[in-house]
């Protein structure tokens, strides 16, 4: 019996999963890393996912933020 493709991880586990990796890594994250977490090649697609989670953590008052640095990396930390 032929194994069936994977599905692609979903947008909720790959918001999940980018969340968890700036929290635990505690210090930014370039592009390349968190496409190797989620398991995604495409910078635009991985940007876009560490969008979502920077802009629900701007919305919530959480004490924790996360932001896009200029050089493009993502890094979580205390909100200012």
């Amino acid at each position: 019996m032929a194994s069936e493709p994977q599905p692609a991880r979903s947008a909720v586990l790959q918001q999940q999963l980018v969340e968890a990796a700036l929290y635990v890594s505690g210090r930014p994250l370039d592009l390349k890393m968190l496409g190797s977490i989620i398991g995604a090649r495409s910078e635009e697609k991985i940007r876009n996912v560490a969008r979502i989670v920077a802009e629900r953590y701007r919305a919530s008052n959480s004490p924790l933020q996360v932001l896009e640095l200029p050089d493009g990396r993502f890094v979580m930390q205390l909100r200012a």
